[in-house]
């Protein structure tokens, strides 16, 4: 096997509320956001919509 060294610093913010801590993180580098849900709630209740970036218009 190859030797390597991985290292994938991840902050994740789970539970209720939480979408409206997101503007207190600080995000080093690039920024990224990946929101995962089983269904269309996620749009049916408004939150993609509440996630949009001004500069990421490519959210689906």
């Amino acid at each position: 096997m190859s030797q390597f060294i991985f290292n994938n610093p991840t902050r994740v913010l789970f539970g209720s509320g939480q979408l409206g801590n997101l503007h207190k993180e600080q995000l080093p580098g690039k920024k990224a956001l990946i929101a995962t849900t089983n269904g269309t709630s996620v749009k049916k209740y408004g939150y993609l919509e509440r996630l949009r970036f001004r500069d990421c218009p490519c959210l689906l």
